[in-house]
């Protein structure tokens, strides 16, 4: 408004209708630029239909004209030299008025268009979110029905002819769930966690397999305080135990190894596999396609489950970022 007024003053208009004038003019059109921008704000056009601002601001725009005009003439307060420096600037006035509603309402739009889509990227996240959340929990229920069976079916053979094992297998079984719902519920767990839980596992497993089961647990003492997803090793040592024992009579070792870096925690798990005892397995079941698909959903990494065979061992790499 003071640049407006200056400008009036210096073509020789009277300072008290310069500032008429100039209050007047900005505060109408400053008055009308707010009213478009709220209409933008509740009513926005697409990106199909953004020639709309382009008329709204022409009505705008002469509505203004026309407003500034008949007040003007209903004051009836101004000189011969205002009136004609008014007719002259007639059309400048109203294409100054329309570009500056034009680009007021342009900056509501995009700013509109930029707060939708920042609203629709963050509705899109929490739905992938909750997708994530509902498949993790899905795979974490399918992890235990089959081990629960086979020790049911365990405790059910052994409570004819070997009670007492019967009930510490029971007690076993049932310290093990505790754990697991426990771990469940609380997101990630320490290494040392996880051992203690895998370690409940295997003497369940090797009240089932006696003397045939033979498990190796080697690990840096520095690795205990790294953190993990619940149930990594579990489901692995079942694979193993599976097709480790599948086929023999003798002792099976199982081999777990795990080592850390500053980047990462590095878990192999090994077992004796034999294809001539094994036809048409690899030994890749339930287990392994589910921990793949939950640590995908978890680091979005592919590379985390690493399988291989060499020298009559089945091996398992498994990786968690740190």
């Amino acid at each position: 408004m003071v640049f407006y007024t200056l400008m009036l003053t210096r073509e020789q208009i009277v300072l008290k209708t310069a500032i008429i004038d100039g209050v007047l003019s900005v505060g109408l059109l400053y008055g009308l630029s707010l009213i478009l921008t709220n209409i933008l704000r509740y009513f926005q056009p697409g990106i199909q239909n953004a020639h709309y601002i382009l008329i709204w601001s022409l009505i705008f725009s002469l509505i203004w004209l026309f407003s500034v005009q008949g007040v003007l003439s209903s004051i009836q307060v101004f000189d011969a030299q205002y009136l004609s420096f008014y007719e002259s600037t007639y059309w400048v006035k109203f294409g100054l008025a329309f570009l500056i509603l034009v680009l007021a309402a342009l900056l509501m739009w995009l700013k509109q268009i930029f707060e939708n889509q920042r609203k629709e990227d963050e509705r899109e996240l929490q739905m992938l979110k909750i997708a994530k959340d509902a498949e993790l929990n899905s795979l974490r229920l399918q992890l235990q029905p089959h081990f629960l069976f086979n020790s049911l079916n365990s405790i059910s053979s052994l409570a004819g002819s070997n009670p007492d094992k019967a009930r510490e297998m029971i007690q076993q079984l049932s310290d093990f769930l505790r754990g697991t719902i426990k771990t469940e519920a609380s997101g990630n767990i320490m290494l040392s966690e996880e051992l203690e839980h895998i370690r409940l596992y295997l003497e369940i497993e090797k009240v089932r397999f006696g003397h045939r089961l033979k498990t190796t647990i080697d690990f840096d003492e520095k690795c205990l305080e790294n953190s993990l997803p619940p149930l990594v090793l579990q489901p692995v040592i079942e694979n193993a135990i599976k097709y480790g024992l599948y086929g023999t009579l003798g002792e099976v070792e199982i081999l777990i190894k795990i080592n850390c870096s500053n980047d990462e925690l590095l878990i192999e798990i090994s077992n004796p596999y034999d294809d001539s005892l094994n036809p048409g397995s690899k030994g890749v079941g339930f287990g392994l396609s589910g921990l793949k698909r939950r640590l995908y959903l978890i680091y979005s990494r592919n590379d985390l489950v690493k399988t291989s065979q060499s020298e009559g061992k089945y091996i398992t790499l498994i990786t968690i970022p740190k």
